[in-house]
């Protein structure tokens, strides 16, 4: 590992691949299929009411809705309220072993799953919601750019 942050606006890893040559894709379903990656979101970019999929190994692919950019997890130490919630009420977004799994929108990558969290609502037959951490925080706390393909 090259580089950690647990905190504040950022849960993410940075990894070293020595021997291998890093791929700007990633993989999106449970028959390790990969995706190009062709473009990166700005924070900004994120808006409550979009959909946004992931892709978690525990999980597996689902999509849902943004329903907020200003969650503050309190797992995280010191977390800054600038964490995205998604929810789906028919699926639980996120299982234990998912986090790191990519966000994303067709070949736009839009973050790292970080967690979740129960949803109450009873409506929604108590499914969790995904909390993840944008790209813009995880590029800035690491001083490291994602890859694209383009």
């Amino acid at each position: 590992m090259k580089d950690e942050d647990f905190e504040g606006t950022t849960d993410a890893q940075w990894h070293s691949t020595p021997g291998f040559t890093d791929q700007p894709a990633f993989i999106f379903n449970e028959y390790q299929q990969r995706r190009d990656v062709l473009s990166l979101a700005n924070t900004p970019e994120i808006v409550i009411g979009m959909t946004l999929c992931k892709y978690g190994p525990a999980g597996g692919y689902d999509c849902g809705t943004v329903d907020s950019k200003t969650v503050r997890p309190s797992y995280i130490p010191n977390a800054s309220a600038t964490y995205v919630r998604v929810g789906n009420c028919s699926v639980d977004m996120t299982l234990p072993g998912d986090s790191g799994g990519p966000v994303f929108y067709g070949t736009k990558a839009f973050g790292i799953i970080s967690g979740y969290e129960d949803d109450l609502n009873p409506f929604c037959w108590l499914k969790n919601k995904m909390i993840f951490g944008a790209l813009g925080y995880i590029s800035y706390s690491l001083n490291v750019m994602p890859l694209t393909a383009t």
